[in-house]
């Protein structure tokens, strides 16, 4: 049986008095995920942040024909289709960074976790909220910014957090439904 090998950048903090629990913590910019790390510590909560996969793109990475595609709407390879048919979104790999993170927290048998929370800075709404849906049992509590994310707000399938269906199945309220425990942050 082949395992599967993964890494997955992480910068972590561990607080002098830890009380058993973990905050993964989502933001691009590194300052905002600093003043996240220390808001845990205080807490007595260590922290661990990924580097999330191309964490600086600003569209969606275009593969094989997608490369060439013209802006012109007849041209297939504009087509969402097309490129997510066969290619994950680059929301779905931030997702996958996140549970593989989580699942390497959860499985340390030599720091028994008590709490996992997700939390997130204002660009990473979408990976929190569809990482604590997928890992509702692995994680106790997801912390979003209050702002005005929504799917449907996105006008183009190279955004960064597209996902195809998205809209369709509940857009937000349909993936805070999923998640266990979710607290929007001012």
């Amino acid at each position: 049986q082949a395992r599967i090998q993964e890494t997955v950048p992480v910068r972590f903090w561990h607080p002098k008095q830890w009380d058993g629990s973990v905050d993964v913590l989502l933001d691009q910019s590194p300052d905002a995920v600093e003043l996240l790390a220390q808001k845990s510590l205080k807490l007595g909560r260590a922290a661990a942040a990924p580097y999330l996969y191309l964490s600086s793109c600003v569209q969606q990475p275009r593969f094989g024909d997608n490369l060439k595609a013209e802006n012109r709407p007849d041209d297939y390879r504009q087509f969402s289709a097309f490129t997510y048919g066969y290619n994950p979104s680059l929301l779905a790999r931030r997702v996958h960074d996140v549970s593989a993170l989580v699942a390497m927290i959860r499985g340390d048998k030599s720091r028994p976790v008590k709490t996992v929370r997700i939390v997130a800075g204002s660009h990473c709404t979408a990976v929190a909220l569809t990482s604590g849906a997928l890992l509702k049992n692995a994680v106790d509590e997801v912390q979003i910014p209050e702002n005005d994310f929504r799917f449907e707000h996105i006008t183009s399938h190279w955004d960064p957090d597209f996902m195809p269906g998205a809209v369709k199945y509940g857009d937000v309220e349909g993936l805070s439904k999923l998640v266990s425990k979710l607290v929007y942050r001012p």
